[in-house]
């Protein structure tokens, strides 16, 4: 059987057989098949690359992400070295730079670049909307009532405030006050004097220095000398016990000292105290001196007891000084305050 050999294998034209030669038809057929397939791929391949193959088979490589027309615009809408922290974006977005202008109220801010005018935009201006800072006084000038800062609220002005409560175009003040500690007697030898026709003595938690003591009350018409001589005070006296039983009234006409107690006297016990408010009317006039107390007290009964009292001086004589005193002891601690009424 003839092998089919190639051209190039095949010798001389001379050397050829017959047997070494395919025929044509046979030559043609085996061609014409092989083109065909060919074709047919080649049609096949060729019909399948439309763009969207192309796109997909594309984007099958790394990093090939794809950059649609709408991306393009968003970039292209983007100002030229765009910075998205500059006043004018940050501001048209509807935000606020802390370095830009100033912060309205509205949005949470003081509308203001300065701590004064801050204050205003809030309503808070020093002055007007709150109280200044209060000014730095000592203890010293607390207690002795010499600060001059108008909202430091020594005992003077308490008082004056008081007063000025009054009804009738009078007013209280404070002329001097006295803190009892172990004292024989508590005096008020100035201040006294015909700058009033009134004066109130206030007594606040008195306590004796031992039970059983009265408390009296004198006066002085030298500041210096204080009346003890019988006949000098003339004086009646009603009051009340908390147990419902009436104190003794009680008078005198010869007396060495106006009674601030009577009936009971005060205990010295721990939280028992005596207070009392004393009035004098018109002590530096020529007429006989008029004095009212009322006075309230725990006894040694651990009792409550309450006296109301009147008097007048002897001799009509111009009175400048009242003496505080427990017979025969001291007054252990108290705290004594005089005013005077101002005239209307």
């Amino acid at each position: 059987m003839a092998t089919n050999k190639r051209i190039d294998e095949l010798g001389s034209a001379a050397a050829l057989a017959a047997a070494d030669l395919v025929p044509i038809e046979q030559t043609t057929t085996a061609l014409r098949t092989t083109l065909g397939a060919i074709a047919t791929y080649v049609k096949t391949t060729i019909t399948e690359m439309t763009a969207a193959r192309v796109k997909t088979l594309y984007e099958t490589n790394a990093n090939s992400n794809e950059y649609d027309d709408a991306e393009q615009t968003k970039l292209a809408g983007i100002e030229t070295s765009a910075d998205v922290t500059d006043a004018t974006n940050v501001t048209s977005a509807g935000a606020h730079m802390s370095a830009g202008t100033d912060i309205p109220v509205t949005d949470g801010g003081t509308g203001s670049s300065t701590a004064s005018a801050a204050r205003t935009a809030l309503g808070l201006a020093i002055g007007t909307d709150v109280l200044p800072e209060l000014a730095v006084v000592s203890t010293v000038d607390a207690e002795a009532g010499t600060a001059t800062d108008e909202r430091i609220w020594t005992a003077e002005r308490v008082a004056e405030a008081i007063a000025a409560l009054e009804t009738g175009g009078s007013s209280m003040v404070l002329i001097s006050s006295v803190s009892a500690s172990e004292s024989t007697t508590v005096d008020f030898t100035s201040g006294i004097d015909s700058t009033y026709d009134h004066y109130i003595i206030t007594i606040a938690s008195l306590v004796p220095g031992a039970d059983a003591k009265q408390l009296l009350m004198r006066t002085t018409t030298d500041a210096s000398n204080f009346d003890t001589t019988a006949g000098d005070y003339n004086w009646v006296t009603v009051g009340r016990a908390m147990d419902s039983s009436d104190l003794a009234g009680d008078s005198g006409a010869s007396a060495v000292s106006f009674p601030m107690t009577q009936g009971t006297t005060p205990s010295d016990d721990a939280g028992a105290t005596c207070n009392a408010v004393v009035q004098i009317y018109d002590p530096s006039s020529t007429l006989k001196t008029h004095v009212e107390w009322c006075v309230s007290w725990t006894d040694t009964a651990a009792a409550f007891n309450a006296v109301w009292g009147s008097g007048q001086r002897g001799a009509a004589e111009n009175v400048d000084g009242v003496r505080f005193l427990m017979a025969s002891d001291t007054i252990a601690s108290g705290e004594f305050h005089l005013y005077g009424i101002k005239k209307s």
